[in-house]
């Protein structure tokens, strides 16, 4: 007979999270993800080799992002691990802005959650989406290598752009 008092138990949701700007906040966010008791932190990484390094072995459901990536090449990482057959959701946990949403759009990452809700919801966030369809690693032609070499520098611009007007007090509407 069933012990309907006995607490669900689902095998928990392992993620990684890399963070090159924003440490503090990826080590609050492992900490409370690691206190619910629903998740398993494979690591925290700093650049794109520590977290290759850090799911080697492993699999894992999650590639959350903290903040956007200071050195913009570190989300080559996404590409990296599913050339590697690691099946996996990204997550872009961030202040949301034009800059993110380009980010996203760029390198096809499928979600994204403004780090300054709640972070309930954002565990309820990750527990919507833990079904969804992991992406596939395309295959990359030299075309795509040239307009992704291109894409990168105008990024690279459009980001000293947003640096350079966010600090001033009139901004611009892009």
């Amino acid at each position: 007979m069933k012990d309907y008092n006995e607490p669900y138990k689902t095998e928990p949701i392992h993620v990684l999270i890399i963070s090159d700007r924003l440490f503090d906040r990826a080590k609050s966010l492992a900490e409370y993800l690691r206190g619910t008791g629903n998740f398993k932190v494979i690591g925290l990484a700093e650049n794109m080799q520590q977290a290759i390094n850090l799911v080697q072995d492993c699999s894992f459901d999650y590639l959350i992002i903290a903040g956007y990536l200071k050195v913009e090449r570190t989300y080559e990482v996404i590409a990296e691990l599913q050339k590697q057959q690691k099946e996996f959701l990204t997550v872009q946990w961030a202040m949301i802005d034009s800059l993110i949403t380009g980010f996203c759009q760029h390198y096809k990452i499928p979600l994204k959650f403004e780090r300054t809700l709640p972070m309930p919801e954002f565990i309820s966030f990750l527990n919507t989406h833990k079904n969804d369809p992991r992406p596939q690693c395309p295959e990359e032609t030299q075309e795509t290598k040239t307009i992704s070499n291109q894409n990168i520098s105008l990024f690279s611009l459009l980001k000293k752009v947003f640096r350079r007007i966010s600090g001033s007090p009139s901004m611009l509407l892009l």
